[in-house]
């Protein structure tokens, strides 16, 4: 519920949901949320979140306003375009000992704002931090603080390690502006779980020994343009679980694999880089792996089991623990049947946007043998191509076992279509697919496979 008002003049929007949200706007005024002449709740209440949206910062702290607003509690308070510098700014006076909201976010009205996190120590139940245009300086020692996420800024300094996070459990930095880190940038953080580093497009190289909390499980940095990852990167990270290093521009990774705490991992991606088939040779190494993504790969179109990199032969990686792997916008033009034999226990095979133009009786018998469920999703080009003996098989195999696959984008169902449309109509459970739509002839119109008339799609060849 939206209430609008005018306070001296000045416009003020309130939105209300019942027990969870309150939100206050007041467009770029010097209006404050202790301002005597706003208007109050009837009755006390209590919320889960406060919104304070481009107001003036309060004379007093913002718990004491939003009580005088009969506001008995709450646990988020999310400050929108504040002002964060200068003396008439966002600072400790705002914050006391008596706040006892978990969730702070600051989004500073100007960018690369000094903000003075001091207050932090006098927060006692402040565990969820989020500071947007900041440049951030070290966290005060005694803070609390379990998860941060720091997006658009720049660290004040960034020649020592990190200080203030000896209880951190989750950071997330976001569009940076910087191209230097130093070694060990993380090393006071022994409670880190994850790190994600995205878009940091000025970052080229990482520091070594940058992540060694032992507790430390996921580490994310994507969308920067790092070109190599040092082989210590993790020292001391002996439970990583997870690595994604995608859209990058990474080369080499054969050292990286060749790292202990490489071993456990269970879901990689490096889709988007520069990666050569030897380090992908190397993959094999990681027989924990549950998970691959190799999105925009461009030696996935090699069925065959040798990958060919100046010269030397590097085989497709064994990895027999595998159950997903992923070839986005790679340039895969079949589903290989050596994928089988290098990933015994592959599940779920991802070939979105690839150009994959043709499936025949031989690519949904393997399906089916292994069991696979495969997405062939934004496959603009492709069609399904049985003939009268693939259909005859199809009718006397007692086998009950389905193919699985994955279809969406409307597609020119012409005659080669006719015996697959047969199979779906006369044996809906040889394949589970969703319905898909055909483009209907010398129309732009799209109806279902099997409302096509047989007009439509016999060939006269057929």
């Amino acid at each position: 519920m939206t209430h609008a008002y005018t306070v001296r003049g000045i416009r003020l929007v309130v939105f209300v949901r019942p027990g969870t949200d309150l939100r206050y706007y007041c467009f770029n005024s010097n209006l404050t949320i202790d301002d005597p002449s706003l208007p109050k709740f009837r009755e006390l209440s209590v919320y889960d979140k406060v919104m304070v949206n481009d107001c003036g910062v309060p004379r007093g702290t913002y718990t004491d306003a939003v009580r005088k607003l009969s506001i008995t509690s709450f646990h988020h308070l999310t400050l929108f375009f504040v002002t964060c510098s200068n003396d008439t700014g966002l600072s400790a006076q705002h914050f006391d000992g008596n706040d006892t909201f978990h969730t702070l976010q600051i989004d500073c009205e100007t960018s690369y704002t000094s903000l003075d996190l001091r207050f932090l120590d006098s927060l006692p139940d402040l565990k969820n931090l989020t500071v947007e245009n900041v440049i951030m300086p070290p966290l005060p020692a005694h803070n609390k603080l379990t998860f941060v996420t720091i997006s658009t800024g720049s660290p004040r300094s960034v020649g020592q390690p990190w200080g203030g996070c000896s209880e951190l459990e989750d950071l997330i930095i976001m569009d940076w502006k910087i191209n230097f880190l130093p070694d060990r940038w993380l090393a006071n953080c022994q409670k880190l779980i994850t790190i994600q580093m995205l878009r940091l497009t000025e970052l080229y190289r990482l520091p070594a020994q940058m992540f060694s909390s032992p507790s430390l499980s996921a580490i994310v940095i994507s969308e920067c343009h790092v070109n190599s990852l040092p082989a210590d990167l993790a020292a001391g990270a002996v439970n990583l679980t997870v690595l994604d290093v995608s859209n990058n521009y990474i080369e080499k990774l054969n050292h990286l694999f060749e790292a202990e705490q490489m071993l456990h991992l269970q879901y990689l991606d490096v889709s988007v880089n520069l990666v050569s088939a030897m380090s992908l040779g190397l993959l094999s190494r990681l027989q924990s792996l549950l998970a691959l993504r190799v999105d925009g790969a461009d030696q996935a179109h090699r069925c065959r089991v040798n990958w060919s990199h100046y010269g030397e032969i590097f085989p497709w990686p064994v990895l027999s623990s595998l159950t997903e792997l992923s070839l986005r916008y790679s340039d895969a033009r079949a589903i290989c049947p050596e994928w089988g034999e290098a990933m015994p226990s592959l599940q779920l095979l991802n070939l979105t946007h690839t150009p994959i133009t043709a499936l025949q009786y031989s690519d949904i018998e393997l399906l089916r043998y292994k069991n696979w469920e495969v997405d062939l999703r934004r496959n603009t080009d492709l069609a399904i191509m049985y003939s009268r003996d693939d259909f005859e098989k199809v009718m006397l195999d007692q086998n009950t076992t389905s193919a699985k696959l994955w279809l969406d984008t409307p597609y020119s169902c012409n005659c080669s279509w006719y015996w697959f449309a047969r199979i779906l109509q006369e044996k809906p459970q040889y394949i589970k697919l969703p319905e898909f739509e055909c483009f209907v002839p010398e129309s732009t119109a799209t109806v279902p496979l099997h409302y096509m008339t047989y007009d439509t799609l016999v060939c006269e060849t057929s």
